[in-house]
């Protein structure tokens, strides 16, 4: 997942968001290519089956699959710093 998202030299965070962060369908900038986002958030659905503690921000951020924006885009970079760093994640 890492790799194939470009996230792999990046550093690992703690929590999987900032939970102060309000994500929503108004913002401007959509991706202009939202299919790396849809296949990103279909891999982290399948891992909300073994792992619970992403799956409230998943489910939130699979709200916007249809029009992706890059702030949504930014919330899933996030997620996956947090997979980096977790160590119940350390198969990858």
């Amino acid at each position: 997942l890492l790799y194939n998202a470009g996230l792999l030299g990046s550093c690992p965070v703690s929590t999987p968001i900032d939970y102060n962060t309000r994500i929503h369908h108004n913002s401007r900038l959509h991706l202009p290519d939202p299919s790396s986002y849809r296949c990103l958030i279909g891999r982290l659905i399948y891992l909300t089956n073994t792992q619970s503690d992403i799956t409230y921000v998943v489910q939130h951020v699979s709200q916007f699959i249809y029009t992706p924006t890059t702030a949504h885009q930014q919330v899933v970079a996030c997620i996956l710093r947090y997979i980096k760093g977790a160590p119940s994640f350390d198969l990858f």
